[in-house]
């Protein structure tokens, strides 16, 4: 997450408060809290997650932080 920061300070200075990476499943029987290589591995049904809490949330900067987000991240491949 430290990296994610530093990518989108350096992009929008100031624009990001906290940041956390995470895993998440829909799965109600999925294993619980897993290790990063478990999710890694494919066999736990989690996805890798970004939680971004924006300084000062405006629809404009929302706008410019997905689409710079979505220039280095690929939706369709898991875990990457």
């Amino acid at each position: 997450e430290k990296f994610i920061v530093k990518d989108f300070q350096a992009k929008f200075p100031n624009s990001i408060q906290d940041a956390k990476v995470g895993f998440m499943s829909p799965d109600a029987n999925a294993v619980k809290n897993p290790s990063y290589n478990q999710v890694c591995s494919g066999s736990t049904g989690h996805v890798e997650v970004l939680n971004v809490e924006l300084s000062n949330p405006t629809p404009e900067l929302f706008q410019e932080l997905v689409r710079f987000f979505f220039s280095f991240h690929d939706p369709t491949t898991m875990n990457r």
